[in-house]
């Protein structure tokens, strides 16, 4: 292979190791230390395994190279794995579908479901309608928004690109019915702070003008007015707290059952992710 050749592979192979880890080529990472597995799906037995072994031999040189003066990164070293396709397409497509990894659960639906069972399919095989396609980076996502359409449209001029969101606005749409019903349940529970409080204030009331007479004598035979105060606040209070350590435990006791509820309707997946 031509000295120009192989630097040309070189780029590549670094350029594919950028792609894979998210960083630009040659931009310093804070990874110590990780591998960057490298497909090389060609024939590798029959009558054309001289051809595809001549071909790995030069790409596996240049990862040596690469690793050797850290072209990647600093403790980025690429690895070559190697698939025979026997010279058969179908073959190819048979080795990308085997199971490449294991990703951490995603929720597409509601936030409050758990996740189900998802597995990534290697999209060239069919036609889809449409595709979602998630962006991450380190800038305003709006900002990158023209160049990711750029992209795209570089692909395939023809494709339409709509309703490009943040993943702020996504999760703001999920979530409207829950904030909303919180918004609602805040509304009723300050009236029914307000109807406690009053009714507390009704029940303090009615026992200082019931027991006024009593009141008066004590302070006459010289109570104190911290004593009397305790005294009321006592026996109106002792009820409402009843009440609260009471409403506390009931409230407490219907939350644990229908979590139980819930989380005996549903099982819990682990997405794996296949190319």
């Amino acid at each position: 292979m031509k000295r120009r050749q192989l630097i040309a592979l070189a780029h590549w192979l670094v350029l594919a190791a950028a792609a894979a880890i998210g960083a630009p080529a040659g931009a310093q990472t804070k990874v110590e230390t990780q591998t960057v597995k490298i497909a090389f799906i060609d024939p590798l037995s029959g009558p054309f395994a001289g051809v595809g072994a001549n071909q790995l031999k030069h790409f596996q040189y240049v990862a040596d190279m690469i690793n050797a003066k850290q072209l990647a990164g600093p403790g980025v070293k690429l690895e070559m794995v190697s698939f025979d396709n026997k010279a058969s397409p179908q073959e190819s497509l048979t080795v990308l579908k085997q199971v490449i990894g294991i990703v951490g659960d995603v929720k597409q639906g509601d936030l409050s479901e758990p996740p189900m069972a998802t597995v990534y399919e290697y999209t060239h095989e069919r036609d889809w309608r449409a595709l979602v396609i998630a962006v991450r980076t380190s800038v305003p996502p709006t900002s990158l928004a023209p160049a990711a359409t750029a992209a795209l449209h570089a692909i395939d001029p023809e494709q339409p690109v709509q309703n490009v969101r943040t993943m702020d606005d996504v999760l703001d749409r999920t979530l409207t019915s829950q904030r909303f019903s919180v918004m609602v349940l805040g509304l009723f529970a300050l009236l029914a702070l307000t109807l406690a409080s009053v009714g507390i204030y009704s029940v303090l009331s009615y026992i200082v003008r019931g027991r006024s007479r009593e009141i008066g004598i004590r302070t006459a035979l010289g109570a104190r007015t911290g004593d009397v105060l305790r005294m009321v606040i006592a026996e109106g209070m002792t009820p409402t707290l009843v009440g609260i350590a009471a409403g506390a435990v009931a409230a407490l006791a219907s939350a644990c059952f229908a979590t139980f509820c819930s989380a005996s309707r549903h099982e819990k997946y682990t997405a794996a992710s296949t190319s």
